[in-house]
């Protein structure tokens, strides 16, 4: 099997999996070659949220590997971008968002999503 047909079974399986938690979603796919965070970067130009996992590599891995994904991402993307840990870390209950508030527009911008995303889950929101 060529590394193109297992991309394109991955792909097909993560839609398959998004349609079954939310079937009114309309989803598209785009196959890409490259290193990871530099396709997310290029395509975060058109988008409106960037959604990542983390893997929580060591310091070391973080800066300087292309093992990185989150990092690079969310420092370059000209777009917002939610860093999703694993499950395992996630240990409050119930849940709650924390935001940064600076004062700033950017900080306006942040709090607005946190507030959005936290009344979409029925967390709480702390602001820092």
């Amino acid at each position: 099997r060529t590394l193109h047909e297992a991309g394109a079974e991955v792909l097909k399986e993560a839609v398959a999996f998004v349609e079954s938690r939310r079937p009114t979603v309309e989803v598209s796919t785009m196959l890409a070659e490259g290193e990871p965070a530099w396709v997310l970067r290029e395509e975060a130009r058109n988008a409106s949220l960037v959604v990542v996992g983390s893997w929580h590599l060591s310091t070391r891995r973080e800066m300087f590997t292309s093992a990185s994904v989150a990092l690079p991402v969310s420092a370059h993307a000209p777009c917002p971008v939610v860093v999703v840990p694993e499950p395992e870390h996630i240990t409050q209950e119930p849940a709650y968002f924390v935001v940064g508030v600076d004062g700033s527009p950017h900080a306006a911008a942040a709090v607005d999503v946190a507030f959005e995303e936290a009344a979409l889950r029925g967390a709480a929101l702390r602001a820092l």
